[in-house]
């Protein structure tokens, strides 16, 4: 497969990397940030980085809720996702050529100008609760956690993860 890469960074330092693929014809977008939940400012807080993924897609500058949003982003069949992991986390978007700096541009504002309300955060956070909750049955995410203690890493286990997300606030 024949494809070009440039390494870029911008006036903040941010760095990143653009491989081109002549012809392709979907386009996948990537943005990844290191402000995963080890870097919350209280153990209490834990799933704040989280949280805030998933109110990443709601309320912004552009659009009042997360289902304007959403139309917007899906009409010509694009997706989008993000995980929160310890240290990172990672908002991903696929969508057709033609659209990829519509895209973008809808991903840039969803990150850099969401609009927090106490609605979408009682939703998300019921959502984040949903997601850990189905993990209990991953025995994968079991046992991490507890390798993670074993090495002398403090981390918490997903029910102390659970736990954390009630004291998230608005505020916060």
């Amino acid at each position: 497969m024949k494809h070009f890469v440039e390494e870029i960074e911008l006036k903040n330092g941010a760095r990143g990397l653009l491989i081109d693929v002549p012809g392709a014809s979907v386009m996948n977008i990537k943005v990844q940030f290191r402000g995963g939940m080890r870097f919350a400012k209280s153990p209490d807080l834990y799933e704040i980085a989280h949280v805030v993924e998933h109110l990443s897609f709601g309320a912004n500058s552009v659009f009042p809720d997360e289902q304007a949003y959403e139309a917007d982003f899906t009409k010509n069949g694009a997706y989008h996702n993000a995980w929160t992991s310890d240290y990172s986390v990672c908002y991903e978007a696929e969508c057709a050529d033609f659209e990829w700096e519509r895209i973008l541009n809808l991903e840039r504002i969803a990150i850099t100008s969401p609009m927090f309300n106490e609605e979408e955060l009682k939703s998300e956070k019921g959502n984040v609760k949903a997601e850990l909750t189905g993990y209990m049955n991953d025995y994968a995410r079991l046992l991490w956690p507890r390798l993670q203690k074993a090495i002398g890493e403090e981390v918490p286990n997903l029910k102390e993860r659970l736990a954390t997300i009630n004291n998230i606030e608005l505020k916060d």
